[in-house]
């Protein structure tokens, strides 16, 4: 799976642009699986039609028409959905964090120390003022009306305000910086994707690294290989849910299985006992 680097992948589609600041208006006809893209900026994406899914860090964000999310710099997969007929439409803002920074420093805000330590994507409604906003730029950059840099740079500003105002604590929280502690970002990539069934590389690029040094660092903070390490947890995970009266149909799929009968194997390898004895003995 190759990279997608953004905002250079998309800069084909019609926009407004003031140097590093773009309001991109994307359209595409098709799904897209998921993709692995390097963001060189930070994003907002206001989903007008369809579905986007985000995996950013640690954390998986659906994102529906009418909903937006905002992403933080770094390595994401996304994966994008039409519905219907429709194609999957979204304005896009891009923007380097010290547009952001500024902004704060201009109004006399601080980040505040409480802001959470780690970078997070921000999900968000549109509501009536944002629907507003999204229909105005959509109708500039569909018509090719010429707009200044200067008010290029005040429909950013605007944006960043609504944001701010409304949801201060988890905007705050993409743009403080993490703490420097890989041993502990690598834990919660791999236990807040476990159920997502993503693969070993793709854990490794939101993880920011090779595989094979992924593959190091996961054996320092494991004590064992990834493979077997989320094959097994991942079966404890099951053992609770066939207790709870679940059964192997209901959870093979789930758990990343192509058949039944290889989930009745792999659980009879780790527990000596198939999962209806292991539901009775419970």
């Amino acid at each position: 799976m190759d990279s997608v680097f953004l905002p250079e992948a998309i800069m084909g589609f019609p926009r407004l642009s003031c140097e590093d600041v773009h309001f991109i208006y994307y359209r595409q006809k098709d799904d897209h699986p998921k993709n692995r893209v390097v963001f060189h900026c930070h994003a907002i994406s206001l989903v007008l039609k369809g579905t986007k899914e985000v995996y950013h860090f640690a954390q998986k964000t659906v994102i529906h028409a009418h909903e937006a999310t905002l992403i933080p710099e770094g390595n994401s997969l996304i994966a994008e959905r039409t519905c219907g007929n429709d194609a999957y439409t979204s304005l896009v803002v891009l923007f380097p964090a010290s547009r952001v920074l500024g902004l704060i420093g201009r109004m006399g805000e601080k980040i505040p120390a409480s802001a959470g330590a780690q970078p997070s994507s921000l999900k968000f409604h549109q509501n009536a003022y944002l629907k507003a906003y999204v229909q105005n730029l959509c109708d500039l950059v569909q018509r090719q009306v010429a707009v200044s840099p200067r008010m290029v740079l005040h429909k950013l500003e605007e944006l960043l305000l609504v944001l701010i105002e409304q949801y201060p604590a988890a905007f705050f929280s993409v743009f403080k910086r993490p703490a420097a502690d890989q041993g502990a970002s690598l834990r919660n990539i791999v236990e807040n994707n476990l159920m997502e069934n993503l693969s070993l590389e793709e854990l490794a690029f939101l993880a920011h690294q090779s595989l094979s040094s992924f593959k190091r660092s996961f054996e320092k903070a494991y004590g064992m290989p990834p493979g077997r390490y989320i094959r097994e947890r991942k079966l404890e995970m099951a053992s609770g849910e066939l207790l709870q009266g679940k059964t192997p149909s209901d959870l093979y799929l789930r758990y990343g299985y192509e058949s039944v009968s290889n989930f009745m194997q792999a659980f009879k390898k780790k527990y000596g006992m198939t999962p209806a004895r292991f539901q009775s003995a419970g």
